[in-house]
């Protein structure tokens, strides 16, 4: 038996009604061809409730957003940190490289301090160097998700951190990556592909400095 969908309700009428071809319900004229089934559902009435709370889960994902938009604008709102970055280009197998960044700012402070230094090296880049040693010893070192952290609680205006490292692997580009940031300030990022070079092997008496306390 057909079964025809009132436009206007919404009732399934049957052509056993009485009433048809109007609607039992509303009087109306019932449509000569049924619309499709999944236009028939979201012509259904939605419930009150249904309603409010899809108004609600809305305007409470709008929110988490909003707030975790403040967040990062927070994060990367400061002064900038001007860093003076000296990064080596090649290194030959067993050799020591050393990358030098100094620390300075716009301000016209010349004795300002710079509270709550950290040196970061992502995992790629440790995963390509050894940390040979950090000047000047940093007085932390932490290890936080995908990097290393290497902290001090103060250093003064033209500071200049020295990385000492040596290539974990013999052969291919050794990837360096670090970041120095401090407390109000937007961190500055240092990047640089390292390409080993082949050397000969040097004779005795130029060994590693005896640091090695940052490759644990």
């Amino acid at each position: 038996m057909k079964r025809i969908v009132c436009a206007a309700c919404g009732l399934v009428n049957l052509e056993k009604f009485l009433s048809f071809p109007h609607c039992a319900a509303c009087g109306a004229l019932l449509p000569q061809r049924q619309p499709a089934r999944w236009r028939v559902f979201w012509r259904r009435p939605i419930p009150t409730l249904y309603f409010a709370l899809a108004i609600g889960g809305g305007l409470s994902a709008l929110a988490v957003g909003v707030i975790s938009i403040a967040r990062e604008t927070r994060v990367r709102v400061g002064k900038p940190l001007l860093v003076y970055a000296r990064l080596p280009r090649t290194l030959a197998p067993g050799q020591i490289g050393v990358a030098s960044l100094t620390l300075d700012s716009a301000e016209e402070n010349p004795d300002a301090n710079f509270e709550g230094v950290q040196l970061r090296l992502g995992r790629d880049t440790l995963r390509d160097l050894s940390v040979v040693a950090i000047k000047p010893p940093p007085k932390r070192v932490e290890v936080r998700g995908n990097g290393r952290y290497y902290g001090w609680d103060a250093l003064p205006r033209g500071t200049q951190v020295q990385l000492s490292f040596k290539a974990r692997k013999p052969n291919g580009n050794l990837r360096l990556r670090a970041t120095l940031g401090a407390t109000d300030y937007v961190p500055f990022e240092a990047r640089a592909t390292i390409a080993q070079t082949p050397s000969t092997p040097a004779s005795g008496g130029q060994g590693a400095p005896k640091v090695g306390s940052y490759n644990k």
